[in-house]
């Protein structure tokens, strides 16, 4: 009789079957029933590897698109700092620092220079 209590899947928790004086039938329905537990375990398997490759798959569209959206926001400090009119004196200092290096490479190696071009 199964007055014991049973598992999620139906198969008691206790032996309450002696399976050294077990009919042919109760093997047979036995085997039965657990081939077709392992039947719908593979199933429901099956059904959390399809949805585990799904939420895998928006994870890294939205990592990609995360990403995405952190390189444009890099993009626009810098294009928004090199626009900004505070800037402009900085940039046009440099500008000359390199015009002055490149028409006479020698003040490259001078201190004030090395010190000037750790800004630009």
């Amino acid at each position: 009789s199964h007055a014991a209590a049973l598992d999620w899947d139906g198969v008691p928790k206790t032996t309450i079957w002696n399976f050294q004086s077990g009919t042919c039938h109760e093997w047979v329905e036995r085997a039965v029933k657990a081939n077709l537990r392992a039947a719908r375990a593979a199933r429901e398997a099956e059904d959390d590897l399809a949805e585990a490759e799904h939420h895998e798959e928006v994870a890294r569209a939205v990592a990609q698109k995360a990403q995405n959206v952190m390189l444009q926001a890099q993009q626009d400090a810098i294009r928004n700092t090199l626009q900004s009119p505070s800037v402009t004196p900085l940039l046009r200092f440099c500008s000359n620092l390199a015009k002055v290096l490149n028409d006479d490479p020698s003040h490259a190696k001078e201190a004030d220079t090395l010190e000037f071009r750790k800004y630009c």
